[in-house]
């Protein structure tokens, strides 16, 4: 079944990190992950920052390295003094989504669950997946349905099956997932 994911544009920035304070005198700049477990800013080799007023500038990263408390030092192509590093502390790190490594199959990245149908057991579309929360001891999906909201764990029984090419999620009885909210 074949069903419209929603936007899902590869050229898509997604908020990977912010950028810290400068290291060193040559300009380098400490960029501190949201996900600190994750190594995007050792394989992307072009990012977007964009500053607290909003403006957004592509670099192309020369060169990038864990730091100290999990930070990353990062080497920014016109970024070459000390002066210029410290005038992108504060900004948020950007990355399009194209640029994010392959996946072996089976595995997905939850900002690509964002927009997917969920179908329920009899192959009836019930609503979209809005995003991922991830609460520490689960995530779960945010389903908006017709005439409703809710958090659908992210595992056996409710979550059967995600088939990001197809567009959907498929889903177990959800009888037992409290709705959030009803349209007035």
């Amino acid at each position: 079944m074949k069903e419209p994911a929603g936007p899902r544009d590869g050229k898509r920035l997604l908020v990977v990190a912010r950028a810290g304070r400068p290291h060193g005198l040559d300009g380098r700049i400490q960029l501190h992950p949201f996900n600190p477990d994750g190594d995007i800013l050792d394989v992307v080799r072009n990012i977007v920052l964009r500053t607290h007023d909003g403006v957004e500038r592509d670099y192309r990263v020369l060169d990038a390295r864990r730091g100290p408390r999990q930070a990353w030092l990062v080497s920014l192509e016109g970024v070459h003094t000390r002066t210029e590093a410290r005038t992108l502390t504060g900004a948020l790190v950007l990355v399009r989504r194209e640029q994010f490594p392959p996946l072996p199959e089976g595995q997905w990245y939850y900002v690509d669950l964002e927009g997917l149908g969920v179908v329920d057991p009899m192959g009836q579309r019930i609503g979209t997946v809005a995003r991922v929360i991830g609460y520490p001891t689960i995530d779960c999906l945010v389903v908006e349905g017709h005439q409703w909201v809710r958090e659908v764990p992210l595992q056996p029984p409710w979550v059967v099956d995600v088939r990001v090419a197809d567009g959907v999620v498929l889903v177990g009885d959800l009888s037992d997932v409290p709705v959030l909210s009803r349209p007035p």
